[in-house]
């Protein structure tokens, strides 16, 4: 289904880096780096609830994506690969 496809790319994933890379670990960098991937990344796996194996995906795609946006200071690649990911997971995996 094209529509979910876009929704997925466009909508979902930017909201989820936006919030839990851009937002979150953000505001838990006063804790030091490290501690704010690491609790930001913990916090996103555990949206991914309904499937043990998206937590553990999620989890160690969260550490990849939290370092990422604290090295480079930019979500562009976060939401990127995210969203490539996201999709070979969704459509030729899972």
């Amino acid at each position: 289904d094209y529509f979910w496809i876009v929704f997925y790319v466009f909508i979902s994933v930017p909201v989820q880096e936006i919030f839990f890379r851009g937002f979150v670990q953000t505001r838990l960098y006063r804790f030091g780096s490290a501690r704010a991937i690491i609790a930001a990344s913990i916090l996103y796996s555990l949206i991914h609830f309904r499937n043990p194996v998206l937590i553990l995906l999620a989890l160690v795609g969260g550490l990849m994506w939290g370092y990422s946006f604290s090295k480079y200071k930019t979500l562009s690649g976060p939401i990127f690969s995210h969203s490539v990911l996201g999709l070979y997971l969704f459509l030729l995996v899972l």
